[in-house]
């Protein structure tokens, strides 16, 4: 997933916490995984709207996690083109549905 990330890559989780850094964002899945190898989400854009001059996007859609407590909601992208490769500036996740 890192190779999408831009170095100052900030993403706000489910419950409010803010991982700002690629490197951050690296441990915090490290760390997620190593405690529930089963865990996964699944994002589904619903939405995608690329600027007049094409280097910046905004996504936004929905989310599913499977083996967790937190089972959904909904979600925003920050995507940004450099040299042709588009990557994430930021991302954003609100938590709706629980067990």
């Amino acid at each position: 997933m890192a190779r999408y990330w831009y170095g100052d890559y900030v993403r706000i989780t489910g419950n409010s916490a803010v991982l700002s850094g690629k490197d951050s964002a690296v441990a915090f899945w490290t760390r997620t995984f190593k405690r529930q190898p089963t865990i996964y989400y699944v994002s589904t854009p619903g939405k995608i709207i690329i600027s007049e001059d094409g280097l910046s996007a905004w996504e936004s859609g929905t989310w599913t996690g499977m083996n967790t407590k937190s089972k959904g909601g909904n979600y925003a992208a920050n995507w940004s083109k450099q040299d042709d490769i588009w990557k994430l500036q930021s991302e954003m996740y609100v938590t709706l549905s629980h067990y």
